[in-house]
């Protein structure tokens, strides 16, 4: 469980707005309002449409695969794989 390193009191003005500081300046941010009725601001990044193909649990297989192939390949000598490809043909 993290620990408070910093803390500070605000009064909420009427528009609703608070400022977080130059360290959160120009990032993403999640805000989430807990049943307990308390705010939890965490910083973090968030994925684009156009991406979210890459982190689906058949992309992982996919890498994992992948990752699974190119161990096997380290493993053999180049010269190994170079004949089996000529006998092969």
């Amino acid at each position: 469980m993290a620990t408070i390193e910093k803390e500070k009191i605000v009064t909420v003005p009427k528009n609703g707005q608070v400022c977080l500081g130059k360290a959160l300046a120009g990032r993403t941010i999640i805000i989430q309002s807990l049943d307990d009725g308390s705010t939890l601001i965490t910083p973090g990044s968030f994925i684009p449409d156009h991406q979210k193909v890459f982190f689906t649990e058949k992309a992982e297989k996919q890498l994992d695969n992948f990752n699974k192939y190119q161990a096997e390949l380290k493993q053999e000598h180049s010269l190994d794989i170079l004949k089996k490809i000529v006998e092969d043909k």
